[in-house]
Parts: structure tokens; sequence; C-alpha cells
């Protein structure tokens, strides 16, 4: 079976960041805080977004050394291995404060990426 291309991980990422988003537009923090399905379908998100950074080859991070690739698959990981003491300001926070410039930098990287000649 042949592994997907670094497109189709990039275009995971941004699908992902852009739901995560949508979930939380007209949302505050407490409201994110008091609700579990909140938490939990954004959270879900990180894991797609950490775990698609993860996949993407080892050229093209280094292409694109911007993009803090070990901070977003760190992320994944704690949301998985250390959901017990999942930081949920940190989530809101990264939602917040981090996916809007993310989906911006993912943009820029599909475009780049998917114009070179070599592009599957």
């Amino acid at each position: 079976m042949r592994k997907p291309s670094d497109a189709v991980y990039l275009h995971h990422m941004l699908d992902a960041t852009q739901r995560a988003e949508s979930f939380a537009v007209d949302v505050d923090e407490v409201r994110f805080q008091a609700s579990d399905l909140l938490q939990s379908a954004i959270a879900h998100q990180a894991q797609i977004i950490g775990e698609a950074a993860r996949l993407v080859s080892p050229e093209l991070k280094a292409a694109d050394p911007e993009t803090p690739w070990t901070s977003i698959t760190g992320t994944r990981h704690r949301v998985v291995h250390d959901y017990v003491r999942l930081n949920t300001r940190m989530v809101w926070l990264v939602v917040r404060d981090e996916l809007p410039a993310m989906r911006h930098q993912l943009q820029r990287i599909l475009e780049l990426w998917e114009s070179r000649p070599d592009a599957t």
C-alpha cells in the first residue's frame, strides 16, 4: 500500500483546523470549559492535526521550518496520552490563539507544495 502524499496530510490538518475553529465560533472560554461536548470535539480535531503532522514527510518539514511541527505533534501526544490531566485551558488557548495562524500557514504550505512540478 502506498503512503498518502504530504498534500493529503496537509489537507487533513487544514480540515481539522477549520472544524475546530467552527466548533468554537461564538463560544467563550466559560462556555467551552462548561461543555464536555465542545472539549471532546475540539480535542479530537487536535488529535487529527497532530497525527497528520507526525506523518508529514521529513522533506516537507525541513522545507518549512517555520511551522512548529514538534509542538503540533506534542499537543496531540498530550491529548492522547495524558488525557486524564488534559489542560482544557491550554486547549482553549490553542483554539483561540494558534489555530487561525496555523490555518493560514497550512493554506500557504499547500499552495506552494501543490504548485510544485512533481506534486501528486
